[in-house]
Formats: structure tokens, sequence, C-alpha cells
């Protein structure tokens, strides 16, 4: 007779306990060292991620004569500013509407294509009749055809072209004359030539050194097919941050009777270098436009009036090889100062 053995079905489970145990004690095990002993490390790391040190100097003491007279003081510097980080809301409202608009745009400019190419004028005649981008230029691009210049004339005005010394050339159509024909002609250019329009799309027109540009629905570059009407969404963005910005600058020139402007590479180099300070969009403000800038934006506004303290001189420059900067000899330890990283 033989004897029946039971085993239990658990047993077979434990392979599989096994598995997907080892794995959850490795991560509890990982989080607790994460946690416990490496606390001090990563709260250190999040503090450096959050935080900014602005070092602002402060107001330097006044120089007398020996009679008393001021010879240097310090004068109230009004400047009127404005936080970009307070726009990001704002910028991708415009960003969404360019966005439409270049798409729209698009659209339009592959339909003309199709079905014969369209020549560069009424390309330029349609785009301008489109509505662009108010201040905004149309850039040319593309590369030079041996070692002479690119000669570039709009509407029958020769136009300044930026060449480097790898043969990439550029140039402007900073304005548009409607009551004249668009024409554009391009001498000495090789390739292809991309016209962007006010960073909407751009444009390809292919064997320029054949002269008689036209637009074609794709065109042919180191034998891969390419749409000729394209969108590039980092432009856009910057279009919709300039844009923005713009709209601020013009309510101060509108406010202080000004006639500040505002490059693309100017807000640019702020936001590489200086992003978490607020740009400056006009400054050493008279006394009018002080109080027409305070009564003229709203409380809530990313518009701010700050003041700094700047160095008068009453006698202007009396005495100026002896009051003038040479150097105190002081070299500040930087790790000395708090959280200096």
């Amino acid at each position: 007779m033989i004897a029946e053995k039971h085993l239990p079905n658990a047993r077979r489970l434990r392979p599989l306990y096994a598995l997907c145990g080892i794995p959850l004690l490795l991560l509890a095990t990982t989080l607790g060292y994460r946690q416990l002993l490496q606390k001090d490390e990563f709260k250190e790391r999040e503090r450096k991620q959050a935080h900014r040190r602005i070092l602002r100097p402060g107001p330097r003491g006044d120089v007398l004569d020996r009679e008393g007279r001021l010879l240097i003081g310090n004068q109230a510097h009004f400047s009127a500013v404005l936080n970009l980080e307070t726009l990001r809301g704002e910028i991708g409202v415009k960003k969404i509407s360019l966005v439409r608009k270049a798409r729209i745009l698009k659209q339009q400019l592959l339909d003309a294509t199709t079905p014969t190419p369209m020549p560069v004028e009424n390309v330029m005649a349609k785009a301008f009749a489109f509505g662009l981008p108010a201040g905004r230029p149309v850039t040319l691009r593309g590369k030079t055809a041996g070692t002479g210049r690119v000669k570039v004339y709009w509407q029958g005005e020769r136009i300044s072209v930026t060449k480097t010394s790898s043969g990439d050339w550029s140039a402007n159509l900073a304005s548009h004359n409607p009551d004249t024909r668009p024409t554009l002609a391009i001498e000495r250019a090789k390739n292809n030539i991309h016209v962007n329009f006010a960073g909407l799309c751009e444009a390809t027109f292919p064997k320029a050194d054949q002269g008689n540009l036209k637009l074609h629905s794709h065109y042919i570059n180191n034998g891969n097919r390419k749409d000729s009407v394209r969108i590039d969404g980092i432009r856009l963005e910057w279009e919709a941050r300039y844009a923005v910005v713009r709209k601020y600058l013009s309510e101060i020139n509108r406010l202080c009777g000004r006639e500040e402007k505002l490059s693309m590479g100017e807000l640019k180099r702020h936001y590489d270098r200086r992003l978490v300070l607020p740009m400056q969009l006009a400054g050493n403000l008279k006394s009018g436009e002080f109080a027409a800038l305070i009564e003229g934006i709203p409380v809530d506004s990313p518009l701010r009036i700050v003041t700094e303290a700047v160095r008068h001189y009453p006698y202007s420059s009396v005495a100026a090889h002896v009051l003038g900067y040479v150097g105190g000899g002081y070299e500040p330890d930087v790790n000395a100062i708090p959280e200096a990283d």
C-alpha cells in the first residue's frame, strides 16, 4: 500500500514571493538610505536650485570738502522694469495665437503653389497682404556664390546685407510700401534662399543661382524631400515673448512720450543671463514721467517703478584727479558670504 503524500500549494509560490520580495526590499533599503543618511545633501541641492543670490551694492557715503560742500553724493534713479517671470501665462496665450496665424499663412502659401510654382513677387505680396506681426522684419538668408558680395534689391531699393566668413549672408526687409509692387531681386546667391516671414513661418526658394525664384510645394536637400514652408516652434516662442514685452514697452512710451526701442537680441541676452532679475525697459525717468507711470500703470501690472541710488557730482569734473576712482585695494572674500554658492 502506497501512502499518498500531500504537498501544500503555497510551496509553489515561494519562488514568486522571493522574486517580488527581493526588489521591494532593495527599493525600501535605497529609499531609507536616501531619506535618512543623505537627507542633508539633497536638502542642500534643493536650496541651491530654488534660491538665487542677488548682491546689490548699498548706497555709498558722501564726499565733502573742507568747508562742508558736497562734492560727491547719491541721487535717486527711477526706472521702469518688467517682471518676466509673471508673463508666462500671457506669453502662452500669445504663442497659441501666433501658431494659429502661422498655420493659416503656411496653408495659404502651399495652396498657392498648386499646381504650378509661385513666383517670389507673388509670395511676398501674399505674405504682406496676410498681415505680418508689427515691428518684425522679413529675413532673407542663404549662401554666397563665389567671393563676391550678395546684392538684394527690395522694391527697387538696395538692402544692406550681412556676410560671415563662412559664406553665409542675411538681410532684413524692415519696411514695405503697399503702393509699390513687392519686387525682390537677389544677385550672387547660390543654392537655396530661405525667407522668414516675421517669425511665423519660413519658405525656401530652391536653385537661387539660376534666378527666377519660385516657391514649390517641396524641394530637395541632400537627396531628401522637404516641405518648402515650415513652422519653427522655438522661434514662435521667442516671437511671443518679444510681442508681449513690446506691448508693455509701448505702454511706457505712450505714458511718458518716449520712443524707447527693444531688439530681439537684447531680450534674448536678458533671458540667458539675467532671467531672475526684472528687465529694465526705461531708465533715468524724470519727475513728470515718474508721476505719469505711477498714475497710469494698474496695480496688478507686471510693470514696476524701482528706485536706485547713483553717484551724483554737483560740480561735474571739479577735482576729478582727486575724486576719481583709483581702487581701494580691497578684495572681498566670496567664501565668507553666507550661501555664496
